[in-house]
């Protein structure tokens, strides 16, 4: 069955029940179908066929999950993701949906949502039951393995099958479900679980300009699930009495980066929230998860069990050759009875073996074991900071400092700070000193979540037998400096 389809089911069911939440309104399951409807008129009148491709240049949530719908109903390639960066890589889309007109755009090709289209009373409301092929395709924006921005694509069907093993939570059904996502409605991990909480029959709440009083809207809407990545952990933790605004909440899941068994822990003396931690990524969707036990031993690492009966799980060696035997090494993923997603603009892995392969296995870089049926995560294979799931080159940050400072040579290295969070120690040699200010205010336009944890100036560097920069070497200086 479709997504629009689904939708429908369920609407027919409990149209007054409220679907979305946002800081300016309320919408139930029937204003939702309404919306799809208000868009879908218009779009067809300006030219929009099954087999086009249309940017969403667009945050607001209800535009990001009617759209969702749309594409659904009527077979599109949506693209969540601003139209100049499609065009970056190559994706001229057939039309952008914009709020105003772009002038970097073809006129031809932009699509400006008019208020009229919602003023005008609708004189049918449409059945969309037993509607809609599972033609659709989607794609979503990754800061990508290598730490370099991608688009990934995915198709209908594949998207819904990963995401509704991923939001299965052993919850009742009948309990319902409210979530509250703290990452951006356009991330496919956002956009997964806000569309399938709407399939099982609950509600989403999803905040813009009040992100910062999202403990206010989990306490007055009785958020039950709250979807999160762990740099967003400390800032919870940091907020006057926190804890009796988590009264409702019953499940709290973390992903995008690994999160410390301290920072659970602190979370835990706040909430009574079941913990459970997802390891996956844009390309592939949730792979693993485990339920954390505050209080408990953990072993570390521990990124709990496979939840994707579509997927199997591969080790292979420095060669990227599959090891059938092997228990330990590069982890990789396929689908064995189905496509995988792929990116945009590339084929083949990067220069670190991270990617996706001419035999259909996506390897995101990572090193891993299994133990019975648990996995384990040792590290990556890359120069790769996750900042809270904002993944980043260090050679890319290298580049912009170097850039900004001239003269100087830049040496950032991952380290990890207060709650485990990854962050950057950065050695340097320059003419002239350099605050740690400087170089952030260099870096925070362009690496959201990166922080510099120390800087040390040098008057030289380690170096390898070949005459590269010894990172590991460089670290234990550093460490010794501390």
């Amino acid at each position: 069955m479709s997504l629009i389809s689904e939708l429908a089911e369920i609407a027919a069911k409990q149209p007054q029940k409220i679907a979305l939440i946002t800081e300016t309104s309320q919408m139930s399951y029937a204003d939702l179908l309404d919306l799809i409807q208000r868009l879908d008129g218009p779009l067809a009148m300006k030219g929009l066929r099954a087999g086009h491709t249309i940017a969403l240049d667009s945050s607001r949530a209800e535009f990001v999950i009617a759209m969702i719908f749309l594409a659904s109903l009527r077979g599109l390639t949506l693209a969540l993701a601003p139209s100049a960066r499609c065009r970056a890589v190559g994706l001229i889309p057939d039309f952008s949906l914009v709020h105003k007109t772009d002038p970097t755009l073809p006129r031809d090709r932009q699509i400006v949502i008019e208020p009229g289209w919602f003023s005008t009373p609708l004189r049918q409301r449409a059945d969309y039951r037993g509607l809609g092929k599972n033609t659709a395709h989607y794609i979503f924006q990754s800061s990508g393995s290598t730490g370099q921005p991608k688009l990934v694509i995915a198709e209908e069907s594949e998207w819904r099958a990963a995401m509704a093993h991923a939001m299965s939570l052993g919850t009742d059904p009948e309990r319902g479900q409210r979530l509250l996502s703290t990452l951006a409605p356009t991330t496919n991990w956002a956009a997964g679980c806000n569309i399938e909480t709407l399939l099982i029959g609950g509600s989403i709440v999803s905040l813009r300009t009040q992100s910062d009083r999202l403990l206010q809207y989990i306490d007055l809407y009785r958020v039950d699930t709250l979807a999160t990545a762990p740099g967003m952990v400390p800032k919870i933790l940091e907020m006057p009495q926190a804890g009796q605004y988590l009264t409702s909440l019953r499940d709290a899941i973390f992903a995008g980066a690994v999160v410390s068994p301290a920072l659970l822990d602190r979370f835990a003396e706040l909430s009574t929230a079941r913990l459970h931690i997802d390891y996956g990524s844009t390309e592939v969707g949730v792979c693993f998860r485990a339920i954390y036990h505050p209080g408990t031993p953990q072993t570390p690492g521990h990124v709990g069990r496979l939840v994707r009966p579509d997927l199997e799980v591969v080790f292979c060696d420095d060669s990227l050759t599959p090891d059938p035997e092997a228990c330990e090494g590069r982890i990789a993923f396929r689908r064995p009875a189905g496509q995988m997603r792929a990116y945009i603009d590339r084929t083949g892995p990067d220069e670190t073996g991270a990617g996706f392969t001419d035999e259909g296995l996506f390897l995101p870089g990572d090193l891993m074991r299994r133990e019975g049926e648990d996995y384990f995560i040792l590290g990556r294979v890359k120069n790769i900071v996750n900042c809270g799931g904002n993944k980043y080159r260090l050679e890319h940050i290298t580049q912009i400092l170097e850039q900004a400072f001239p003269g100087s040579q830049m040496v950032p290295l991952i380290e990890t700070g207060r709650d485990d969070l990854e962050g950057i120690a950065v050695a340097y040699r320059a003419p002239k000193e350099i605050t740690a200010a400087e170089m952030m205010a260099v870096l925070k336009p362009q690496f959201r979540g990166l922080d510099i944890l120390r800087i040390v100036r040098r008057d030289s560097f380690p170096l390898t037998p070949t005459g590269k920069i010894d990172r590991p070497a460089l670290s234990e200086l550093l460490a010794e400096h501390n």
